[in-house]
């Protein structure tokens, strides 16, 4: 191989240095650059904190752990741990050991609540004090009528209003 020096050869420690698989730029005796059949190595203030470009994609490294994945499979995080996995399929989100939320095409799966003032889950349209499907059925707890359909309404006091109704076992008062 090849070795260029930026000074004296024998005091100096920056170099390019040309190898039959690789290329290596030193500065201040840390690798700052490096080519090889594994891929293109940018390092910075250690040399176990670098970027990898290889053929399938772009690894993060700091303190020889991977932190980040871009290819195929996107990984922001400690894959064993806490991250965010995007790949052609899915979006997962990870805690621990535990994956608390999971997108694809099977559905959007967690493992806590789900909160929101508006949106329509399975149909059911969720609004700031209502939750309601169609024009056919309604719930609104801060409203005239608590529970509402075409034919059938419960208010606050209780009372209930319905175009034809059988009660078994019940008294109903006119």
């Amino acid at each position: 191989g090849i070795t260029l020096w930026g000074g004296n050869a024998s005091t100096d420690n920056d170099y390019l240095q040309l190898g039959a698989n690789s290329i290596i730029i030193k500065a201040n005796n840390l690798k700052k650059f490096e080519a090889t059949d594994a891929g293109a190595f940018v390092y910075g203030l250690a040399e176990n904190d670098y970027v990898n470009v290889k053929s399938d994609g772009i690894d993060i490294v700091a303190a020889d752990t991977v932190v980040a994945e871009f290819g195929a499979t996107t990984l922001i995080g400690d894959d064993d741990n806490e991250h965010v996995k995007i790949t052609a399929g899915k979006l997962e989100l990870k805690r621990g050991s535990e994956t608390f939320v999971s997108a694809s095409s099977t559905g959007l799966y967690t493992s806590g609540s789900i909160n929101a003032n508006t949106g329509i889950i399975g149909g059911w349209k969720i609004n700031s004090g209502s939750l309601s499907k169609d024009d056919l059925f309604r719930l609104a707890p801060a409203e005239e009528y608590i529970i509402s359909s075409s034919t059938f309404k419960v208010a606050a006091n209780g009372d209930v209003n319905a175009s034809s109704a059988t009660f078994n076992g019940s008294t109903v008062v006119e």
